[in-house]
């Protein structure tokens, strides 16, 4: 039983892979390894080719292990061909035609150009997908794994999201996903070690506290409909969500140098505050009540803390459709086992003995990169906080992590 290939997406269905030694008949087959190209400098975005070529590094010994013959492309040193392509679309070469790509299917001169980048092509192996490719490659009846970083990043190590359009790769997925309990010890763990070292509340238990995260500004987990949304699009449900509670605590993303979007937030809602606590110390206390973003992987993690969340964008890369319409599987979560032959000779591959492994491969630890605290230079909140909080109308306190320079100026974060 190989790779299927089809004349078009259809339904995808369980499948019990064999006793074959290849069962997914990879000997001799032509491997691409993909990204996203249209995220590019022809666009006015930084191509982030290093985790195309990381992922080949991962994977490329187990495949070349089992016979397959691998390649990849990507946007990268190619800014007149992306340029060209968004042409064919009939898209801007901006960041708004990147996020456009989404919504679309390739034109018959795009889809060409296209075809002869796949030609000859038998599996693709996609970091990050866009849509467009993915409808591409079902019609085409390429198989494609799409792999990402999944959205729980607190436990003992990072985790792969992959999904496909063929049947017998998502048997293998299936095989080897995670099993939810693991991801329930590891929030434990990390919900006690924040309380132990953080604190159960954040300030005088009697606050009633929601958290506010923002995201990158450019990130394809914020495209719907084509259209990259921001914070201030959605001001007034933010502010009406708000309004539930005596404290909105507005978090940026480390990697996000820019607050112009959440300092609007800040100018709209009367009780937001700006806040650099630890985004997990700050799930794990007693007093925050609800999680809201447009779609940061927080709102996933929030559920294993205990916390309702709210997210306010469902992007166009997890559009239910797309399984629906057998473009794509849905999504499964796997560890480093993932990488090991066994994966690829149908075999449940053994856990990884060695934590932090995928952390410190890819050098990226979110939100475990800074100590778990909710005060890193503050001291502790003083008496009547709660009341002082509904006389001033929340004043800054150094306590809640707000930037100290604005409180000190006594003007509003």
């Amino acid at each position: 039983m190989g790779l299927a290939r089809s004349g078009g997406p259809a339904p995808l269905h369980t499948i019990h892979l064999t006793a074959d030694p290849d069962p997914l008949h990879l000997r001799g087959r032509a491997v691409l390894f993909l990204d996203d190209f249209t995220r590019s400098g022809a666009n006015g975005l930084v191509h982030h080719a290093a985790n195309r070529l990381w992922l080949r590094s991962l994977m490329g010994a187990a495949l070349t292990g089992a016979g397959a013959c691998l390649r990849d492309w990507g946007g990268d040193g190619r800014p007149g061909e992306i340029q060209a392509f968004m042409e064919l679309l009939g898209l801007p070469t901006s960041p708004e035609g990147w996020a456009a790509t989404s919504a679309i299917d390739p034109l018959p001169a795009a889809a060409q150009w296209l075809d002869l980048r796949m030609a000859g092509t038998e599996l693709v192996i996609g970091f990050e997908l866009p849509v467009f490719l993915m409808r591409f490659l079902a019609d085409r009846g390429i198989p494609f794994l799409d792999i990402a970083i999944d959205a729980v990043r607190f436990g003992r190590d990072l985790f792969f999201s992959a999904r496909t359009n063929d049947p017998v790769l998502e048997g293998a997925l299936a095989l080897n996903e995670v099993e939810e309990e693991i991801l329930r010890i590891d929030a434990a763990l990390l919900r006690a070690s924040a309380v132990r070292h953080a604190g159960r509340t954040v300030g005088d238990p009697a606050l009633r506290v929601a958290v506010f995260f923002g995201q990158t500004r450019v990130d394809r987990a914020l495209v719907r409909g084509g259209v990259l949304a921001k914070p201030s699009d959605f001001i007034a449900p933010i502010a009406e969500m708000a309004k539930g509670y005596d404290l909105l605590l507005v978090r940026p993303h480390p990697f996000e140098p820019d607050r112009a979007e959440l300092e609007q937030l800040l100018a709209n809602i009367p009780n937001a505050r700006m806040s650099l606590a630890s985004s997990y110390a700050l799930l794990a206390c007693e007093n925050v009540h609800e999680v809201i973003s447009l779609s940061s992987s927080l709102v996933v993690e929030a559920g294993y803390f205990g916390k309702p969340a709210t997210a306010l964008v469902l992007p166009d890369t997890a559009d239910p459709r797309l399984v629906a319409s057998g473009i794509c599987s849905r999504s499964y979560r796997l560890d480093t086992g993932f990488l090991s032959a066994d994966f690829w000779h149908g075999r449940r591959a053994a856990l990884p003995t060695v934590p932090h492994m995928l952390r410190q491969s890819l050098g990226i630890a979110w939100g475990l990169a800074s100590p778990l605290t909710l005060s890193p230079e503050a001291p502790p909140a003083a008496p009547s906080v709660l009341a002082r909080l509904r006389r001033q109308g929340a004043a800054p306190l150094r306590w809640l992590g707000l930037r100290p320079a604005a409180a000190a100026q006594g003007v509003r974060p």
